[in-house]
């Protein structure tokens, strides 16, 4: 029996989606891949048993990385996907039918970013200290 118990929370993610159509104007020569960006997962309080235990063992799996929803699809199907404009013309609910996958992902810490993008701001200054001094 299936229970509609909600075990994780995975908050708010900015989601893309690609569409490559294919060589005529069908759409099961169509391929559609959608990604979202990195996104962290949380335990919902209060849960007993089975459910606490399945959400610490999704957890533990995860670790300090986060999840990132991808789906591709060959042969979109335009039916498969609707949106519902229930909560007003402007916030349109869209529900994607076909499978999605979690992946686990890890992301860079900011520092090391930063120190990159440092890095390469020096490189930039000392290719053009060397230009001004070449002429």
């Amino acid at each position: 029996m299936l229970d509609t118990t909600k075990i994780l929370s995975f908050g708010y993610s900015d989601i893309y989606s690609f569409l490559e159509y294919g060589a005529t104007t069908a759409p099961d020569d169509d391929t559609e891949a959608i990604i979202s960006n990195p996104f962290s997962v949380a335990k919902v309080a209060g849960l007993l048993g089975q459910f606490d235990g399945l959400a610490n063992a999704f957890l533990a799996d995860v670790g300090s990385n986060k999840v990132q929803l991808v789906s591709e699809d060959a042969a979109v199907v335009p039916d498969q996907v609707f949106v519902d404009g229930s909560l007003g013309a402007l916030n349109p609910v869209v529900s994607i039918r076909f499978p999605l996958q979690l992946r686990i992902v890890s992301t860079p810490d900011p520092s090391v970013t930063l120190g990159l993008m440092s890095l390469g701001i020096i490189a930039v200054g000392c290719r053009l200290k060397n230009k001004i001094r070449k002429k």
